[in-house]
């Protein structure tokens, strides 16, 4: 599983998820959101439950963690994908911003 850079959530998320959640499953909703993201960007679309288990090598007992702990906080949700959309452009708009502010194309 490759090393998340939590960080890149903004605090007032991370501050959300641990008021919904407590710290340490704030975290793992976090992690669990990139992680989908990443797979997301990968095939290009939504994936499976099985395609994220397959891909992160993970057991169907801890996806059922996971989504036990994103459902803490979105109980609607039935996969991070809407919150990961969300979050997506939250993270293009701010590159953007910042190639603006620096002089970069926008």
């Amino acid at each position: 599983m490759p090393e998340i850079d939590l960080f890149v959530f903004p605090p007032e998320l991370v501050a959300f998820l641990t008021s919904k959640a407590g710290v340490r499953k704030a975290f793992r909703v976090a992690e669990f959101i990139m992680l989908w993201g990443i797979l997301a960007d990968e095939l290009g679309r939504e994936p499976s439950r099985d395609e994220f288990i397959d891909r992160w090598d993970e057991s169907v007992p801890t996806w059922y963690r996971r989504m036990e702990h994103l459902n803490a906080v979105w109980p609607a949700d039935s996969s991070p994908q809407r919150v990961w959309e969300w979050r997506r452009l939250q993270l293009v708009e701010g590159a953007r911003t910042k190639r603006r502010y620096v002089g970069g194309p926008g």
